[in-house]
């Protein structure tokens, strides 16, 4: 059996945790902020690949290890997409949410230690978005 195979969620400890998440807002007060933290199976997002194999993975959301590793996976959809139409909307979002979790809250996270810097996030909408620490613009500026 791989490690893929099964779920590896850990609470998050006493040091805390920074993620970051893509986002449709630019600004912490926009009510609109408690939808992105919405978990994949309220947002109606499909199961695929090892969620197919672990349905508890949709109760969850993506997140990254940093701002430059969710930068790059941005860009990675976002030229994909630009590449079959030029003007569609990046349906991921156009930010960035500077997540920082704090610990004793009963939230769960799942690091693979995967390149990419995919993670997992379980926790409660609106408990998530109180913890947004800071939005960036997705597409990094030169």
């Amino acid at each position: 059996m791989s490690h893929r195979d099964r779920l590896h969620r850990l609470e998050v400890g006493a040091q805390g945790l920074e993620v970051f998440r893509f986002i449709h807002c630019a600004d912490l007060e926009d009510p609109g902020l408690i939808s992105d933290f919405e978990c994949d199976r309220a947002r109606g997002k499909r199961a695929y690949g090892r969620a197919s194999r672990l349905p508890e993975l949709l109760d969850g959301m993506s997140v990254f290890r940093s701002l430059d590793l969710a930068r790059r996976r941005w860009a990675q959809i976002a030229s994909n997409v630009r590449a079959r139409s030029p003007d569609a909307e990046i349906k991921i979002g156009s930010h960035i949410a500077r997540v920082r979790l704090g610990p004793g809250l009963g939230l769960l996270y799942e690091d693979l230690g995967e390149d990419d810097g995919h993670m997992t996030l379980w926790g409660p909408p609106e408990l998530l978005a109180s913890a947004v620490a800071e939005i960036v613009a997705a597409e990094a500026r030169i």
